[in-house]
């Protein structure tokens, strides 16, 4: 495949495709990606398993070492304007008539007719309402627009390769960031992760408690899992509680909280693998830069 795609939603897509096992060709500017000045270790792990071809597509060489590829390759997937493929010679049109067979997925941010509004994660989520719950909105911390579209678009080239196999013809689709972190919104939408939401902190069986050096995450949302942390707590008597909206019972929580403060986090991490308990350690940061698209 071809890879003509700036910043991170392309780029992790074809990270992902080449986990897979497919040859990615990558178009660059002369200059590199600017990912690779503001985050280069995790510029290298995305691009690890990729072929990167430096060129101005906007000059003859390039342009022909962009055909000669496009020539041999199944899918052209890109990160940018239908304005500025066009003039780079990648209008979807004319990528049809020069290579029938192949298939295009081309992530823009927003769905027709707005292709070409400009925008990042940062506007997709304001747009989707998932910097705000219920108070002063935030910076995310995960770009679930981007990483979201990316998984979209690996699954277009799929979903085209095999109609492909159908029809014989190539396709195309958009895939649109805006929709992307639409789609993350819905259970906040749905009040599943609001304040008070079953998801959002309103049930004491499922929430972050302090321990003695850290937090804990406990997560039993079905009552087999909740009885068996009772029942391993010797607090059976919380059982018939733990999902009833904690404003009714803060007792429980309460409980709970000065429960999980006895232990440290590994000693809650050993005794959660041996008893599977439905608890995890909160980690204080992400690990660094690891392979994890295959």
């Amino acid at each position: 495949m071809v890879e003509v795609a700036p910043n991170l939603p392309g780029p992790l897509a074809g990270a992902v495709l080449a986990a897979d096992g497919a040859e990615v060709v990558r178009f660059e500017p002369p200059e590199g990606d600017a990912l690779a000045r503001v985050a280069p270790a995790y510029y290298r792990v995305i691009h690890q398993a990729k072929r990167i071809l430096r060129l101005d597509l906007k000059e003859p060489d390039g342009q022909r070492s962009l055909q000669r590829e496009l020539s041999r390759v199944d899918v052209l997937l890109t990160s940018l304007r239908p304005s500025t493929l066009a003039r780079l010679g990648l209008a979807s049109e004319e990528v049809r008539a020069r290579h029938p067979g192949l298939v295009q997925v081309a992530i823009v941010g927003y769905p027709e007719p707005d292709q070409e509004r400009s925008g990042h994660d940062l506007t997709y989520q304001a747009a989707a309402g998932t910097l705000e719950a219920g108070g002063e909105p935030s910076q995310p911390r995960v770009l679930v627009a981007d990483y979201g579209g990316a998984l979209a678009a690996v699954a277009a080239c799929y979903r085209l390769l095999l109609a492909r196999e159908r029809s014989g013809r190539g396709g195309y689709q958009e895939i649109a960031l805006s929709q992307a972190g639409a789609f993350f919104a819905q259970a906040l939408a749905a009040g599943l992760t609001a304040p008070g939401g079953v998801l959002g902190g309103g049930i004491a069986a499922y929430h972050l408690y302090p321990c003695q050096d850290g937090w804990i995450a406990l997560a039993a949302l079905e009552r087999r899992s909740w009885g068996r942390f009772c029942l391993a707590e010797g607090l059976e008597e919380l059982e018939p509680l733990g999902h009833r909206p904690v404003a009714q019972v803060p007792h429980v929580r309460e409980r709970l909280a000065e429960r999980f403060r006895a232990r440290t986090a590994a000693e809650w991490a050993e005794r959660a693998a041996r008893l599977d308990l439905p608890l995890e350690p909160v980690a204080p940061r992400p690990g660094g830069p690891a392979s994890t698209f295959a």
